[in-house]
């Protein structure tokens, strides 16, 4: 995945703009319920994005965009809106999770995902909240990925060719940097299995008892790392860095 999709900023730029409609008009024509209806046209696309842009460039939100590294093309996106009530400063909402058909079961939203969280850490907000479709593959993306459903609303919103949609309302937790310092390179690490919820421990190749050698973050994968198995010797890469915890060793 690292070698396959940049996680980066948009930029407003009208070549960004345009990207990004493409994004949305393909993820609404295919019946995504991302707050619009079908069809939709490439003006009112447009307009949203170019509001959108222009709130990032005023502090309100950030808007990350998913680049193909090959085609240099833009094929997904997600925001982190910081802009809250004045008694919720330590709050963000993620929301328009957008990822073109032609994109798709290649890991992109969790790469997303992921980065909407280190952004969110970085901006100093500990809670974060968003919503989905109930049922849906992002649903079971946000549960696996360790975000804690709140419930279900029922009839929410309309799906782009009609009728009624219920939502998921998830939140999560965020730890920010100074109190999980990231493991230094080379150092001896643990899996802290203590930070997933206890249904998803045996997805994952490593043991409570397990030392592993941190290698560092991936280039272009924000927030991933490399590991290795202190007395195997066998590698592990694009696991989540916060996951895992420095020990001391020798």
């Amino acid at each position: 995945m690292a070698d396959t999709f940049r996680i980066r900023r948009a930029h407003p730029d009208p070549a960004e703009t345009e990207a990004l409609a493409d994004v949305l008009l393909d993820c609404v024509e295919g019946g995504a319920s991302v707050g619009f209806v079908f069809p939709l046209p490439r003006a009112k696309a447009l307009a949203f994005w170019q509001n959108a842009l222009t709130s990032a460039a005023r502090g309100e939100r950030i808007v990350l965009v998913a680049e193909e590294v090959e085609s240099q093309t833009i094929v997904g996106t997600v925001q982190v809106v910081l802009a809250m009530p004045d008694n919720q400063p330590h709050r963000a909402d993620v929301a328009k999770m957008q990822v073109h058909r032609r994109a798709r079961r290649r890991g992109l939203g969790e790469l997303l995902l992921r980065a909407a969280e280190a952004e969110a850490r970085a901006a100093g907000k500990t809670l974060l909240v968003l919503d989905t479709v109930t049922g849906s593959d992002a649903e079971r993306l946000y549960a696996r990925l360790g975000w804690q459903r709140c419930g279900t609303i029922p009839g929410y919103a309309l799906w782009p060719q009609g009728g009624l949609c219920d939502t998921t309302v998830f939140y999560r937790e965020l730890v920010i940097q100074t109190e999980i310092a990231t493991p230094r390179q080379y150092s001896l690490v643990r899996f802290q299995f203590d930070r997933l919820p206890v249904e998803y421990h045996e997805k994952y190749p490593f043991t409570p008892e397990g030392v592993y050698v941190f290698f560092g973050d991936i280039p272009n994968m924000a927030g991933h790392c490399v590991v290795a198995d202190r007395l195997t010797g066998r590698i592990y890469a694009g696991y989540h860095t916060d996951n895992f915890a420095e020990i001391d060793g020798d």
